[in-house]
């Protein structure tokens, strides 16, 4: 890759770059009184840093939309929603400056720890948890597309307990509340007593 190559790729995908410096400098090698090793792993690092970011942005993001899915709490729901809109729209911008960044994502890894994480934020207020045994139904992809609406990935999580007219709103709440809490795993629709 030329200079020009190196200097377009460092616009075009920070992380790619920093990888890719760092093995041109591991390569020079040889007797320079130049620290290359250190100085090819302090430039590796700060594309590492960048995907810690991303990953944290992402697990928020599914965190946030865990617990606006399971909590009982209307006013903390519209503040979770909230912040689904601010992690995911920060891990969009993370993507656009570093794309090859989604290579390295394990969305298995990234919705457990979100569970574990909403989980115990929900046992805080009470709230029921989520099942830590469901997978997620989010894609990168889907959490990445400028279009994903929270409120869609919270009936996503729900089967849509919880939204559009005649819902029942916290009755379907309560309902969902109690089948988590009786260890049934409920992905789909709560179970509304008609069985």
């Amino acid at each position: 890759m030329g200079e020009a190559a190196g200097k377009d790729l460092y616009e075009r995908d920070f992380y790619a770059w920093t990888q890719d410096q760092a093995a041109r400098l591991r390569a020079l090698g040889g007797d320079s009184h130049f620290d290359v090793e250190h100085m090819a792993e302090e430039i590796e690092d700060l594309g590492k840093k960048d995907r810690r970011v991303f990953e944290s942005f992402l697990v928020s993001g599914c965190q946030h939309l865990v617990q606006a899915a399971t909590s009982l709490a209307d006013e903390a729901n519209r503040k979770w929603l909230r912040e689904v809109r601010n992690f995911l729209a920060q891990a969009r911008r993370l993507r656009r400056d570093s794309p090859t960044l989604v290579n390295k994502i394990n969305m298995t890894e990234i919705w457990s720890e979100a569970v574990r994480e909403a989980n115990g934020n929900l046992r805080i207020y009470a709230d029921p948890e989520f099942p830590t045994d469901v997978a997620s139904p989010f894609t990168l992809d889907s959490l990445l597309d400028e279009t994903f609406d929270p409120e869609d990935g919270v009936e996503a999580l729900t089967g849509g307990a919880f939204n559009g007219p005649g819902s029942g709103g916290a009755s379907d709440r309560e309902r969902l509340a109690g089948a988590y809490r009786e260890g049934r795993p409920t992905m789909g629709r709560a179970d509304n007593g008609d069985a």
